[in-house]
Order: C-alpha cells, then sequence, then structure tokens
C-alpha cells in the first residue's frame, strides 16, 4: 500500500472535473470496455467520448440520482462506522501510478489512504446479495469498477456503501478487498482499447449503440451528387447478407439488427446507396437527415437450408 495524494486531482466544478474524465480512461469507462451493462455505456459511447467534445454522453436519470445521493451516503457511512475520511472536494480523480491515462474518482477514501469508499443507490435487488453473508457480493459492473479504483490509489480494497431497493435498505459491503489477478485481467483490456483505438483514434467495433448511431451520422453527413447505387463487393455482401437474414427472419435480438444495420450503413459511406443481386439498400437525404431503406427481392429468399446454416 503506498500513499496516492501526490496523483489526486481536484476540481472547482463538475464541469471541470469531466472535462478531465475525458482526457483518461475512468474506473467506470472500464465497465463500459470490457461489456457488462452500466447504465446503457459501451466501448463505442467510450470511444466516442474521448474523441469527440461535442459527443456529450449524457446521463441517464438513474445516474443523476445516484450522484446527487452519493455525499448523504457516505455521511451515514461515517457516521456509522466511526471512519475518519479524507479532507477532498467534492469533484477529485486519482490517476494511476504508471498509466497515466488511467484514472477513478472514488467518492471518498480513509483518512489513512487504506481503502476507498464507493456510494451506490439502486431501484432493484437484483445481483445485491446480504452483505453479511457475502460481504463483497455487489453487482459485476461495480466489482470492476472498484478493482479499477484500488489499482489506481493502491488501496487494500474498498467500502461499497449502498441504498438498495430504498432509503431504508442501507447496506455497507466491506469485503471487496484488491485483487491483483482482477486488476492485472482489467488493466490488459483497458490498455488494448487505448493502445488500439482511442491513441490511434480507431473506431471500435459497430455495437449498435447511440454513440455508434452519432459517428456514422457525422462521418457520413450528406449522398454524393450522383443518384447511382454502388455495387457491392463479395465481402460487403456477406455484410449485407447478415443484415438481410437478420432483418427477414427477425431471429436474432433487435440490438443485433442494430449492429449489422451499421456495419451496411458504413460500407454505403457518402453514396446513396448500394445494390447487388437481389436487393439495394439506399441512405439518402430526406428532410433534415438521412434515411435507410434496405429493400430486397422474392427470388433472394434463401432456402430453409441457407437460413440454418447462419442460426
Amino acid at each position: 500500500m503506498s500513499d496516492f495524494r501526490d496523483r489526486i486531482v481536484t476540481f472547482d466544478s463538475k464541469e471541470e472535473w469531466l472535462a478531465f474524465k475525458r482526457t483518461t480512461i475512468s474506473a467506470t469507462d472500464v465497465i463500459a470496455i470490457v461489456g457488462l451493462p452500466y447504465f446503457g455505456r459501451t466501448a463505442m459511447s467510450v470511444f466516442m467520448d474521448k474523441v469527440d467534445p461535442d459527443y456529450g454522453d449524457e446521463s441517464s436519470a438513474a445516474m443523476s440520482r445516484g450522484t446527487a445521493m452519493e455525499p448523504f451516503l457516505v455521511s451515514a457511512y461515517a457516521e456509522r462506522t466511526g471512519v475518519e475520511l479524507l479532507d477532498v472536494p467534492r469533484w477529485w480523480c486519482v490517476t494511476h501510478p504508471t498509466l497515466p491515462w488511467l484514472s477513478c474518482s472514488p467518492d471518498q477514501a480513509w483518512a489513512d489512504y487504506r481503502r476507498n469508499v464507493e456510494a451506490k443507490t439502486s431501484r432493484t435487488r437484483r445481483g445485491w446479495q446480504d452483505p453479511r453473508e457475502a460481504p463483497d457480493g455487489v453487482p459485476e459492473a461495480y466489482i470492476v469498477q472498484c478493482a479499477i479504483q484500488t489499482a489506481c490509489c493502491e488501496t487494500e480494497g474498498a467500502d461499497l456503501v449502498a441504498a438498495v431497493g430504498s432509503l431504508d435498505d442501507f447496506r455497507i459491503y466491506d469485503g471487496l478487498h484488491r485483487n491483483a489477478r482482477l486488476e492485472k485481467a482489467l488493466i490488459a483490456r483497458a490498455t488494448e482499447f487505448y493502445e488500439n483505438h482511442l491513441k490511434p483514434e480507431v473506431f471500435p467495433e459497430w455495437d449498435g449503440s447511440e454513440g455508434a448511431d452519432r459517428l456514422l451520422r457525422s462521418l457520413f453527413p450528406h449522398n454524393t451528387t450522383t443518384d447511382q447505387l454502388r455495387e457491392v463487393d463479395d465481402e460487403e455482401r456477406a455484410v449485407v447478407d447478415y443484415f438481410y437474414l437478420d432483418a427477414q427472419a427477425r431471429m436474432r435480438a433487435e440490438h443485433s439488427e442494430s449492429i449489422w444495420a451499421q456495419r451496411v450503413q458504413s460500407i454505403i459511406g457518402d453514396s446513396p446507396g448500394i445494390c447487388g443481386p437481389g436487393f439495394k439498400i439506399t441512405w439518402k437525404i430526406q428532410g433534415s437527415g438521412r434515411v435507410f431503406r434496405p429493400t430486397f427481392y422474392e427470388d433472394f429468399t434463401p432456402t430453409t437450408e441457407e437460413t440454418d446454416e447462419h442460426e
């Protein structure tokens, strides 16, 4: 354990704090990067939030409510446990000791720098275990968040205080101890994302998210002046085939269809559309934006055997 006070960065406002976080990968960013559900965020939305200053990855109502409750929960934690906490401003960050692009924002920490304190609210009890039986029994996303916090702060672990279901159900989970193996795996994923995507500004895979939709609209806001559809090559046709099977059979989830639609839109680019044997797909300007319209012909309807092969 080491004293992390020389790596504390403080801010006068939430706006300054958010601006700094956009220059680093934060603990909550890692949750999305590894693919865990966290208020609808994805690797693509993390990427867009970092590279596009106008993106504005807006907080949900649940996230805003949780942020507003944090000071109350931390105060209740200190009163119940008698632990002395750090004297820090409301908005602060700690950077990793060797990776300056990795940061965390604990809600508080012990004054002796031994443990972090994280506060959460949840309307549902799903994923939350009884802390008396499972002192680390919190949703997986928060285990990831606390692991990155302990890695950045080099603390022994974290205490997570939570109001679960209602403010009357006040819980303290004190079993989130530092896990070197988990830290190593998470930092490896964060490093891969930083080196392969953020640093060179290379887009992650299309993931069906709103962030990916906004990226496509910004990359290809207009059609070319020609009305002639572009013929696809064999590799592009494979993407379109998957999109078609997805849309026609509805065998996959709607989220999956959005991903393939985004991949097709990225193939169309700034042309008005594409075409091939049995289909045409347009993405033309109508009104104030572009309208995506796939059309497939009856003679392209796959047989049962062909459909089964793609399931």
